[in-house]
Parts: C-alpha cells; sequence; structure tokens
C-alpha cells in the first residue's frame, strides 16, 4: 500500500519528497486496516519522524524550489578558488 501510494504520487506529480510525504501520512492508516493499533501506532510514530526529517523539503515544496524527478540538475558554477590552486 505505501508503496503503491509512493508510486502513485511520484509519477503523476513527479516529486519524490512529495511522494514520501503523503505515503508517510498513509501509511498509518493502511496499518491501522491490515493490521492492529498498536502496530498503527508505531508506524504513525515512524511517519512523524519522517515528516519531521523531510522540513527542509516541506519548504522547498512550499516555495516551489523543490526539484521534480527526472528534472536536469542545474550546473553549478565553477569555483573560482579551485583556478588559483
Amino acid at each position: 500500500g505505501t508503496i503503491v501510494t509512493w508510486l502513485v504520487i511520484a509519477f503523476a506529480l513527479r516529486y519524490s519528497s512529495l511522494a514520501a510525504l503523503i505515503a508517510a501520512i498513509f501509511a498509518p492508516l493502511g496499518t491501522a486496516f491490515l493490521m492492529d493499533l498498536k502496530s498503527a501506532l508505531f508506524v504513525a510514530v515512524m511517519s512523524a519522524f519522517l515528516i519531521w526529517r523531510h522540513k527542509a523539503n516541506i519548504s522547498r515544496l512550499l516555495a516551489g524550489a523543490e526539484p521534480r524527478l527526472g528534472a536536469k540538475k542545474r550546473a553549478t558554477p565553477p569555483d573560482p578558488s579551485a583556478a588559483s590552486q
């Protein structure tokens, strides 16, 4: 269930971090449905930790600066101090 959620969101919107966040939100619900509430609580704690660890990604998503899956990386400007070495 969680993998399918991630795949659907990642392919539809092309944001890996957004897919991970949405999968983390739905994981406890799926666990409660398929297992028991104790397991769902454990998964909810893990999901909360994952969401907390993604706070930089959340900021970039809200700012529209999060890179999409498959997007070419921006070329980094050359380091001027490297030429003098």
